[in-house]
């Protein structure tokens, strides 16, 4: 099922917050693009740009990667249903 959750995932106000801020589509294509993430989007209407990792390996590469960046990042573990 963990396979499947990224094709389930979208938000629809994406294009809107894309819209006025043109980095936001940078920025979730930079993260989009690192081996082990399996999907990058926007929470809401676009307070945080977040990634679901394939491992916790991958999440903290993603992180070291933005942080270096400037960006404020942060490793969560998703909780069992």
């Amino acid at each position: 099922i963990i396979d499947q959750i990224p094709n389930h995932m979208q938000n629809n106000l994406t294009d809107a917050a894309i819209r006025l801020v043109p980095e936001l589509a940078d920025t979730i294509d930079q993260l989009q693009d690192i081996p082990g993430i399996r999907k990058a989007q926007l929470t809401g209407s676009g307070t945080v740009v977040f990634g679901l990792a394939e491992s916790r390996e991958a999440a903290h590469r993603a992180a070291s990667q933005f942080s270096a960046q400037g960006y404020w990042t942060s490793v969560c573990k998703t909780l069992p249903a």
